[in-house]
């Protein structure tokens, strides 16, 4: 499976669209339940969507997200961004690139009490 997670682009040929994050979790779930391979996951930054606190739900949210929650997608699966938004492609980029060079942290930050990213959830809790 190929998923290109974009809210407004044409879904190449041959990849599993996502326009949102409730539709890119269902295709991760749906892979992990069904044991699919991910071949490649292509992600836009700016999805124009927000969560209940008000907070921005970009591409970048999304892969961190992966990370926390399914390392092994980004260790083992190309990844890319699209996204026309140059800090938030690089903010991408950059994450995948930090993840890739440190597949063993990755894999053991969510077995860990406190995996990435569980500060700034709750530091934004707390606002």
């Amino acid at each position: 499976m190929k998923i290109y997670l974009d809210d407004r682009r044409a879904i190449p040929e041959g990849w599993a669209g996502a326009r949102n994050s409730g539709e890119f979790k269902a295709l991760i779930a749906r892979a992990t339940t069904e044991k699919i391979n991910i071949e490649a996951i292509a992600f836009d930054h700016d999805l124009g969507e927000f969560d209940e606190a008000g907070a921005e739900i970009t591409g970048h949210t999304l892969v961190k997200w992966l990370g926390e929650n399914y390392p092994e997608y980004i260790i083992n699966s190309e990844i890319t961004s699209h996204s026309d938004d140059y800090d938030g492609r690089k903010n991408i980029e950059g994450y995948v690139k930090t993840c890739k060079e440190h597949p063993e942290e990755l894999l053991t930050a969510r077995e860990r009490e406190y995996p990435f990213g569980e500060i700034e959830r709750e530091q934004r809790k707390n606002k």
